[in-house]
């Protein structure tokens, strides 16, 4: 679920894309468009009004200033694995954490992070980025951490799993297996 800055109230289901206005819910249909797939794996708007969806079964899109851009394995994301996250980064930068890895999307193309930023191979499911504009992934492996500004991953936390990323009142950082501090 997220609301982007227009007012809209999005879900995304096993099912498609829904929209509540405050008054009804309805299904999103793009103009002249179908969405890849109906299976949505996670919603994220942003300030700008874009709205960010991963697919269950591969790809995003993204909704922005009225216009739906798809992003598939053409676009170097992997065929066919789930997209769990999307976040961006301190710097902007749009992030997706995948089945097959993390990867960042460096301008039309999405390219994978690994060892150059400082993180293992592996399945990634949670994305969040903390008030200090650090970005927090958290896959098989573990918990790691890109402060803003920085060009390579820490590890957080020495537990794997995949789960839930939040920030709490005092700035530390929680999954399900660990606090990771800041």
């Amino acid at each position: 679920m997220a609301q982007t800055r227009d007012g809209w109230l999005w879900l995304g289901s096993s099912t498609g894309l829904f929209r509540f206005d405050g008054v009804r819910f309805e299904r999103y249909a793009p103009p002249g468009q179908a969405l890849p797939s109906v299976g949505i794996g996670i919603l994220n708007a942003f300030d700008d009004g874009t709205l960010w969806r991963g697919y269950r079964y591969g790809g995003a899109s993204v909704l922005a200033h009225g216009r739906l851009r798809h992003y598939t394995d053409r676009d170097g994301l992997p065929a066919g694995a789930t997209v769990w996250g999307l976040e961006r980064d301190g710097g902007g930068r749009m992030w997706a954490a995948t089945k097959q890895g993390m990867f960042y999307l460096d301008g039309q193309r999405w390219v994978a992070a690994g060892a150059a930023f400082g993180l293992p191979e592996g399945a990634y499911k949670t994305l969040m980025r903390d008030r200090a504009g650090a970005l927090w992934a958290q896959g098989a492996a573990g918990v790691y951490r890109l402060p803003a500004g920085a060009q390579r991953f820490i590890k957080a936390t020495p537990d794997s799993g995949t789960g839930v990323l939040f920030q709490v009142p005092d700035g530390s950082v929680w999954s399900w297996n660990a606090v990771a501090s800041r």
